[in-house]
């Protein structure tokens, strides 16, 4: 399950990423998906606090 649950989370940032994008693409600003991604995904692990391994 917690698998399951991880993998949606991923799915749903890159879902906003990619909407994300179309607005500045939109807007005529410059960016990448991928960048928004990697944005999106270090505030929520922010939000969620660090991780110990």
């Amino acid at each position: 399950m917690p698998a399951l649950i991880i993998g949606e989370t991923l799915a749903a940032l890159w879902r906003v990423a990619w909407q994300c994008f179309g607005r500045a693409e939109r807007a005529g600003e410059p960016a990448d998906p991928v960048e928004l991604f990697d944005a999106a995904l270090a505030n929520l692990a922010a939000l969620a606090g660090a991780v110990s391994e």
